[in-house]
């Protein structure tokens, strides 16, 4: 039976608006200069194969659910139930809502940006936007069809009006910048602006329409705030380009969207959660705020930390459209993310600001992912808390850098997060999903091995000491698996691993001729300081292919082992190691909150004794996983210290984000399985515990934000300066 319901409309709508989107894309004249296929260059082929795979996926949607068949009753009850879900309502309009908002956003830039750099950007990447946000409001017109009328206007009118303001503030604003011009005319239309704002806030009070009448005043106050910004001299406003204004637009829709998500809430509710996202917003911008001026005013040697490695790699990235991969130094990933913000014409010194502030973006966006994360793991204080104790405690002395560490310290902590519930319960989709991320972050940089045989080691020694004569057995999370298929999960950890790697290791082999071919692990890692690098295999062509030089010359195992007594080797690794313990403990903001945490954790296995070591019994392999996962890596780390004449402080930062989840997910273990713990003669709720702690850590973010880290960051001589 064929139906034309809403939701095959959807599927249809979204079928017409890829074939739009692929239109614009194959319209745009390609560039010989970056040409890689069909004259088209690589980022533009992989735009068309994903706007070719949205239309496939409609379309095939769409035609079995208008045919009725047994795939399209399947879809039309997932895509039903989930919009139906009161739990995912707010969420999915949150999404929505953002699309559209950011969508607009961005196709207004093009008709009044001049900046021919962000420009040039933006038409690249006009047709995604256009199919992005053209899929946004298809999906919210779906949504909204079985909401009651009123409600129905006003999510409406909410897109117009959010919509329309980021239009007309672009109108006003035509330099590629949040600026407040001087002259009385934008005054005057910027004041117009303001008290329309408040008149509508009024209006829509009057009206009855809270929620509306409080977007209104956001936008009134965020017009105030960005006026008296300028007018108190806070130039970050009048200097970062293409950043404030989605900020406060978007600020702005999430905190109405967060209350009316709450179906069944108070205004009150409403309220709490409004005020919640624009802290965080605020958060955010101050985040930006201090992590540029740190780049502006203290990282200005592009020579620091192999900056100018990354700058010259990116150029080179650029320079042969994207088939550049790098002499196997530093890993292709984040010059190659690098690259498309590049503006082939700037000057190694205009690449190297705009790269640093391509890199704090980037790290905002990472620390939203950190936050989802957590979320999808601890409760919504915790997750905050996480969430800014990375910002305050790690990424803000990171981000305004030429540097991957950013970005390898997220894709780190994911691989070790999968790997760890890989440990727990196996399976083939997990196994898959980590292969992939340890396949990417190899990518970013060469140190996935370790924690990788380290993950296989752990699982081994599990898989025989749990073996059962059954066929099947109970894993960690009380699912059943066959000894078969949890041994073939793990397995394909590395199959994926491998396999998505084999283009850069086939190459690796053909030019280098060896498939795991790096510099730092081949060769440095054999070497007793940088200047020995630098005029051993380095000057002997190791980056262009092997080393000229006689075998018994080259560094390896075997060499060092004959050139180097016992006593070396353990000195060698003791001040290493030392080392990397003056590493943790000398940098503000990286030693407190783990060892607070540290010391919460201990104290509650200590006083919930014997319960606790029940829970270690249960979850003794990942715990074991954890924990060798962090020992491992300190006496490597320490071991190359020398090589990096002992400069190496971003090699055991990687540690960070995955300790802080690991102790966070083994407090809320132990809570949980406690429930209460007798302090001498009280008896204390573990859940009034984390309450109170949580309240503790989010004093010391706040204060540690407002006072210390500014003061911290505006030093060259500080650790994060070196």
């Amino acid at each position: 039976m064929k139906k034309f319901d809403a939701v095959t409309r959807l599927m249809w709508a979204i079928t017409a608006e890829s074939l739009i989107a692929g239109y614009m894309l194959v319209s745009i004249p390609g560039d010989p200069k970056n040409a890689w296929l069909f004259g088209f260059s690589t980022t533009r082929v992989v735009m068309i194969l994903a706007v070719l795979a949205v239309l496939a996926g409609s379309w095939w949607a769409g035609a079995h659910l208008w045919r009725g068949s047994k795939w399209g009753q399947r879809l039309r009850t997932a895509i039903d139930g989930a919009a139906g879900n009161e739990k995912t309502l707010g969420m999915g309009m949150h999404a929505l809502s953002a699309g559209i908002i950011v969508g607009i956003y961005l196709l207004a830039q093009l008709m009044y940006i001049s900046d021919a750099h962000y420009r040039g950007i933006l038409e690249r990447l006009a047709a995604v936007i256009f199919l992005g946000t053209a899929i946004s409001v298809s999906a919210a017109w779906y949504r909204l069809r079985g909401v009651k009328e009123e409600e129905s206007k006003r999510w409406l009118q909410i897109f117009l009006f959010v919509g329309g303001m980021a239009l007309l503030e672009r109108a006003w604003l035509p330099k590629p910048r949040i600026e407040f011009p001087q002259s009385a005319i934008s005054w005057l239309i910027g004041g117009t602006i303001l008290l329309a704002q408040i008149y509508a806030a009024l209006v829509q009070r009057r009206a009855g329409d809270k929620q509306g009448a409080w977007l209104a005043g956001v936008f009134a106050l965020s017009l105030l705030v960005k006026g008296q910004a300028v007018w108190l001299g806070w130039t970050r406003f009048d200097e970062e380009p293409l950043l404030y204004t989605p900020v406060l637009v978007l600020g702005a829709a999430l905190i109405w969207n967060a209350g009316a998500g709450l179906r069944n809430g108070t205004l009150r509710k409403a309220a709490g959660y409004g005020a919640l996202t624009a802290a965080l917003v605020c958060l955010g911008a101050f985040y930006f705020t201090q992590a540029s001026a740190h780049a502006k005013n203290v990282n200005v040697n592009i020579a620091l930390s192999d900056q100018n490695g990354f700058v010259n790699f990116t150029r080179q990235v650029k320079e042969t459209g994207f088939r550049f991969s790098g002499h196997r130094n530093q890993m292709p990933l984040y010059p190659y993310i690098q690259a498309v913000f590049m503006d082939s014409d700037a000057s190694e010194a205009q690449q190297f600001e705009r790269g640093k502030q391509v890199n704090i973006i980037l790290s905002l966006a990472l620390l939203a992912g950190i936050f989802v994360l957590g979320r999808s793991q601890f409760g919504l204080h915790h997750s905050i808390n996480l969430t800014l104790i990375c910002a305050f405690g790690l990424y803000i002395f990171k981000a305004g850098y030429y540097q991957v560490e950013a970005l390898y310290y997220f894709l780190a902590f994911g691989g070790f997060w999968l790997m760890a519930k890989m440990v727990a319960v196996p399976s083939l989709k997990l196994g898959i999903a980590t292969g992939a991320v340890l396949a990417i972050t190899h990518y970013a940089k060469a140190s996935v091995l370790p924690g990788l045989l380290i993950f296989w080691g752990v699982y081994g020694i599990k898989e025989i000491l749990t073996r059962e004569p059954k066929p099947k057995a109970v894993m960690e999370g009380g699912k059943r698996q066959s000894p078969k298929k949890r041994v073939a999960s793990v397995l394909l950890v590395g199959v994926v691993y491998l396999g998505l790697l084999s283009p850069y290791l086939h190459e690796s082999k053909q030019i280098y001729g060896k498939y795991f071919y790096n510099l730092n692990s081949t060769f440095f890692i054999w070497y007793d300081s940088w200047n020995e690098a630098l005029v051993g295999v380095t000057a002997r062509g190791a980056q262009v292919g092997w080393p000229d030089m006689p075998d018994d010359e080259i560094p390896s195992a075997q060499k060092y082992w004959r050139e180097h007594s016992l006593e070396d080797i353990g000195e060698r690794l003791w001040s290493g190691s030392k080392h990397q313990f003056e590493n943790i403990s000398n940098p503000y903001g990286f030693y407190n909150y783990p060892l607070m945490f540290l010391a919460a954790g201990a104290l509650l296995f200590g006083f919930g004794l014997p319960k606790s070591l029940n829970v270690l019994r249960k979850h003794g392999y990942t715990a074991g996983f954890s924990v060798s996962y962090f020992i491992a890596h300190i006496p490597l780390f320490g071991w190359l210290s020398p090589v990096a004449n002992f400069q190496d402080y971003r090699f055991v930062y990687g540690l960070y984000l995955p300790f802080m989840f690991a102790i966070s997910m083994a407090i809320k273990t132990l809570a949980a399985e406690l429930e209460t713990i007798k302090v001498f003669k009280y008896t204390i709720k573990t859940a009034d515990l984390a309450a109170i702690g949580s309240m503790v850590v989010t004093v010391m973010i706040l204060t540690d934000a407002a006072i210390v880290i500014p003061e911290q960051m505006m030093h060259p001589d500080r650790w994060f300066g070196k």
